[in-house]
């Protein structure tokens, strides 16, 4: 794949053609990543410099050069692998600064995070200049939110609200040289629906060539302790799961960082704020089913042309494990061999 080379002002600076190997991950909920394995000369040296930016032809997903490693070896030569993040990284480059208390309808809890720490920030120090939001899309299910944050990365929190609510995000680069950030839900091409063409990968269509199906239940709880303000027997906490005996699996969530704001907020309605927290985080440490797999994409479905990451597709592999299940991450990889997608689908349920 044609990789264009782009400085820190955007302008095209170099065409990378000879890459050995080119990794191209998108994902759905987070943001993604790419590595280049280069041989290593002057000119390749000085066009992948940490900081310049790394496009594909007809894509609009931006990545950022981030490490760079020199490998010299007498017999196969010296080589560079390049690596890095997409656009939405700079999210990783703020914190939520202050207490902030999110409540109601979730794109607008998530338009104000960036808003109040990367586009009118109170320190100006803070503010990048062309990052922009997009117009609210209206999510078709746009529930209630009621979370307190303190100190956490911004793309943590936005990753984290994005998995809870099955919300993807992604952050381009528009026409005029702005970051533009956007939400999106992809669309429902499954069996689950009338309104779209379908798209099915199953091996009764010969276009999936591999799949690796997992069923996790390491990190799965039910039950917790929500621990908040204060410390010692002064702390605030609440029990939250009813399993029992064997069944019950518990663990602690640390949510100190949510204030009573020196008692505006009554006790009553405090300990309720943590136990909402407690179960939103406890929901992402569920049992998961999850499959991923090799497709073949030259016969029946194309990627970015029959199907986008983030649409929700049926899949069925040879032991009849079979699900309506959303694209979470796309994973293109281009070298000698040719070129492969290994598609991520999410846990069961969309």
């Amino acid at each position: 794949m044609d990789l264009y080379i782009l400085d820190r002002e955007f302008n095209q600076i170099g065409l990378i053609d000879t890459a050995s190997s080119v990794i191209w991950n998108e994902r759905y909920f987070d943001t993604g990543d790419f590595e280049i394995y280069i041989r290593a000369n002057q000119t390749n040296i000085e066009l992948l410099q940490a900081g310049n930016y790394v496009m594909r032809t007809g894509k609009d997903v931006l990545g950022i050069v981030e490490k760079i490693t020199t490998s010299t070896n007498h017999e196969i030569g010296n080589y560079l692998t390049v690596t890095g993040r997409f656009l939405e990284s700079i999210l990783d480059r703020r914190i939520v600064i202050s207490q902030t208390t999110l409540t109601g309808r979730v794109e607008l809890c998530i338009r104000r995070l960036i808003e109040e720490n990367i586009i009118s920030p109170r320190d100006t120090r803070r503010k990048i200049d062309n990052f922009i939001l997009g117009p609210e899309i209206g999510l078709e299910m746009d529930y209630n939110m009621d979370i307190q944050i303190t100190g956490q990365s911004l793309l943590e929190v936005i990753t984290e609200i994005c998995k809870n609510y099955k919300i993807g995000f992604r952050t381009v680069l528009n026409e005029k040289n702005q970051f533009l950030f956007t939400l999106y839900t992809g669309t429902d091409r499954s069996y689950g629906q009338s309104t779209n063409d379908y798209v099915i990968f199953s091996p009764e269509f010969d276009n999936l060539i591999s799949t690796e199906y997992i069923h996790d239940v390491a990190e799965y709880k039910n039950a917790a302790v929500v621990g908040g303000e204060g410390e010692g027997v002064d702390q605030k906490t609440v029990s939250i799961g009813e399993s029992t005996g064997l069944d019950r699996c518990e663990t602690y969530i640390d949510s100190s960082g949510m204030s009573t704001n020196y008692g505006i907020i009554n006790v009553e309605t405090y300990l309720k704020k943590l136990e909402e927290y407690g179960n939103e985080q406890l929901n992402l440490l569920k049992v998961t089913d999850s499959i991923s797999g090799e497709v073949e994409t030259t016969r029946t479905y194309q990627f970015n042309d029959d199907f986008y990451l983030g649409d929700v597709v049926s899949v069925e592999n040879e032991y009849g494990v079979k699900a309506n299940t959303r694209i979470i991450e796309a994973l293109e990889n281009e070298d000698e061999s040719g070129y492969k997608i290994v598609p991520t689908f999410d846990t069961w349920g969309v």
